[in-house]
This record gives C-alpha cells, sequence and structure tokens, in this order.
C-alpha cells in the first residue's frame, strides 16, 4: 500500500498518469500559441493578408 491506497489502485494512477500529463501539455501549448496569436493580431505584429491566403 503506497499513500494509503491499494496496489491495484496505484498500478491504475501510474497507468493513467502519462497520458492525462500528455493531454495537459498538450492543451497548455494549444493555449499558449493561441494567446500569443492573439496578441500579435492586436498589436499589428502579424501580416493578416499572409495568413488568410486561399
Amino acid at each position: 500500500m503506497a499513500l494509503g491506497l491499494p496496489a491495484d489502485a496505484t498500478a491504475v494512477i501510474l497507468g493513467i498518469d502519462p497520458i492525462c500529463s500528455m493531454m495537459r501539455a498538450a492543451l497548455n501549448s494549444t493555449g499558449d500559441i493561441a494567446v500569443s496569436t492573439a496578441l500579435a493580431c492586436n498589436e499589428k505584429l502579424i501580416e493578416r493578408n499572409v495568413y488568410m491566403k486561399n
């Protein structure tokens, strides 16, 4: 028993945690990119016609 949890519960947590960690990292990166892009557009640092080409 680790931290008062049965061994099988600990194994489940250790098995799922890397997946949750990857999802948190992906969400954090997406948020950083979105906010940086929005701020750059607001400050007129991005030429929108370059990104809006068809």
